[in-house]
């Protein structure tokens, strides 16, 4: 399925593809969320589905402006809490 997508397929499944445009917008093409596509998101996602997708490519993507700018880390370092 993941090669579909790649490929610019939408998904059969209707809540998968309503999944699938909520992503485009977001990462995307956000100028593009128009009323009828946000509806039709609506249609086939809660409200609580809407907010974990959203929540969890904010936290994937948080990290677009250092990889474009080429400052992304090579390797994580992690310092213990004090």
């Amino acid at each position: 399925m993941l090669d579909a997508v790649l490929d610019g397929e939408v998904p059969a499944d209707p809540r998968l593809a309503a999944a699938h445009a909520l992503a485009d917008a977001f990462l995307v093409d956000p100028a593009g969320m128009t009323a009828d596509r946000w509806a039709d998101i609506r249609a086939e996602l809660t409200a609580d589905e809407v907010a974990e997708i959203v929540l969890q490519m904010t936290r994937y993507s948080r990290n677009k402006v250092r990889r474009a700018l080429g400052l992304d880390l090579d390797e994580i370092v992690r310092r213990p809490m004090k």
